[in-house]
């Protein structure tokens, strides 16, 4: 999975947080599993990533694994972002 695939994916979800009062527990849990699923995969891929950098020898392709890898730490912090905001309207 791309990194901007699954930045747009968090972008969407962020937007569709449910506002105070404007949703189930349910359907909070739903948005923060989904945050954390695409956190876990950006991660993932990131690992595998590094893991095989090593053996790429042409330096483009290289260079574009290496700057998808370098996008997960915006990736985690967007769906860090999208969890707080879940949990901060759940404990409300």
């Amino acid at each position: 999975m791309r990194a901007e695939t699954v930045e747009a994916f968090l972008a969407q979800l962020a937007a569709r947080v449910p506002a105070p009062g404007g949703a189930t527990a349910a359907l909070h849990a739903d948005v923060a599993a989904a945050a954390e699923a695409a956190r876990a995969a950006a991660v993932t891929a990131r690992v595998n990533i590094e893991v095989n950098l090593r053996g790429i020898m042409d330096a483009a392709i290289k260079n574009e694994l290496s700057a998808t890898a370098a996008a997960t730490d915006e990736i985690t912090a967007r769906a860090d972002r999208i969890v707080a905001a879940v949990r901060d309207e759940i404990t409300r």
